[in-house]
């Protein structure tokens, strides 16, 4: 694209691999450009494997082609991969070529509710469980109300009332 660049050189030693990543353990060097006036876009990668544990791969290049398809929004619009085999030759090639077309259609066809969240307006409650709630919530209040007056009116229980002996103490003897 002709803007400047920004190259980064690295290594890089993956140890603890996920399960897919198994082939590639082991250590890494190599450099990456970024188009900081691309949003930061990587033009390029050159990534050099230091001891391929498969043997067959001693580096990997990648270059992206950048266009100003949508609105002037930098986009990868071509991807070169190029695999060298441990004798510096090439041995497998890859490009993709994408084509970028801006979306003409209205918004109507993209809904938040296809990525989990809520469309706006449909987060609160619906009427139903609204007043669910609310008949809950006074027959919460009822009870509490009967309660307390059932507590208040009854008078205090008496145990000989019940039908028990009182006990008595002896004036002699201490509680223990």
């Amino acid at each position: 694209m002709g803007d400047r660049l920004v190259q980064v050189e690295f290594a890089y030693h993956l140890k603890n691999p996920r399960p897919d990543e198994k082939l590639l353990v082991g250590p890494y060097t190599g450099t990456v450009c970024f188009a900081p006036d691309s949003y930061w876009a990587i033009t390029e990668a050159k990534l050099k494997l230091e001891d391929d544990p498969s043997k067959e791969v001693s580096a990997i290049n990648t270059r992206n082609e950048i266009a100003k398809a949508l609105r002037g929004i930098p986009v990868i619009v071509e991807t070169r991969i190029l695999w060298y085999d441990l004798k510096g030759k090439l041995f497998q090639r890859r490009s993709v070529k994408r084509e970028w077309k801006e979306y003409t259609g209205g918004d109507e066809r993209f809904t938040l509710s296809a990525y989990g969240f809520p469309e706006p307006g449909t987060a609160r409650p619906s009427k139903k469980r609204l007043w669910f709630l609310g008949i809950s919530v006074a027959l919460a209040l009822l009870s509490i109300a009967l309660l307390i007056y059932r507590r208040w009116r009854t008078p205090a229980t008496n145990v000989a009332s019940l039908g028990a002996a009182p006990v008595q103490q002896q004036s002699g003897d201490a509680p223990s």
